[in-house]
């Protein structure tokens, strides 16, 4: 019997060892399982089969129950794991949704910003035109796009603007405008058919040749006819924005 129970009591220690992993456990068992021999070995002298029986029995109920708690407490945990992996995704939804939502500004930002841009650049590139009518004759002309020309289509945009004319030196002909534009001047050689702008208050428009400092306005596109409408003495001069 005592052979018997030097056997039992390994046996049962791994049983013990393969139901709890726990060191904590463990030892709470084995301390049990050893207390239970000693005090049979003490009260009865000797080790029955009958009394290892009823140890087993004890000892699943022991193993029952604490698996039963550990059961409960791994089902307290794995609610709470669950509910924070939920939080998880919601501030995750959360976070995605405000991100979406900055992506989308930031999209419609940049894409007024393109138009804006794109609207600038049309305005930049448009080709601006205007009308001078001479007598019977009209002609159109291709403007610059500077400060100077922009004071004069905004002038034109309000009313036709009408300038007496005189000849000069036989290749121009000048005018005072009644105010005084922004200016650029440099120093160029004109050509029959350039408009400039003369010491910022008078428009001189040419059918010759001369080098001094002007502010480009502009071009007549088609010179058929140019210089016999303007002759060789004073003219008046109407200047409008081409009609679209």
């Amino acid at each position: 019997m005592v052979r018997l129970s030097q056997k039992i009591v390994p046996a049962t220690k791994v049983f013990v060892t393969v139901v709890h992993k726990e060191q904590a456990e463990k030892e709470i068992l084995w301390g049990t399982l050893m207390g239970v021999i000693n005090s049979i070995k003490k009260k009865t002298g000797k080790f029955s089969f009958r009394y290892v029986i009823k140890f087993f029995q004890i000892l699943s109920c022991i193993t029952i129950t604490i698996l039963f708690l550990s059961g409960c407490a791994n089902s307290s945990l794995s609610e709470t794991n669950l509910q924070t992996i939920n939080e998880s995704f919601s501030f995750s939804d959360e976070v995605l949704s405000a991100s979406t939502n900055d992506v989308d500004l930031l999209n419609t930002q940049q894409v007024d910003v393109l138009e804006s841009d794109t609207n600038s650049d049309m305005e930049e590139n448009m080709v601006k035109k205007m009308t001078l009518q001479i007598g019977s004759s009209r002609f159109t002309a291709t403007l610059e796009n500077n400060p100077a020309v922009d004071a004069f289509m905004e002038m034109m945009s309000d009313s036709l603007v009408i300038i007496q004319m005189n000849d000069y030196s036989g290749f121009e002909k000048v005018g005072s405008l009644g105010t005084s534009l922004p200016a650029d001047d440099r120093q160029i050689t004109t050509q029959a058919g350039d408009i400039v702008l003369y010491n910022r208050n008078q428009i001189v428009i040419f059918y010759g040749s001369n080098s001094w400092s002007y502010t480009r306005l502009g071009k007549v596109d088609n010179l058929s006819g140019w210089e016999d409408a303007l002759g060789s003495s004073d003219v008046m001069v109407t200047f409008s924005q081409e009609s679209k």
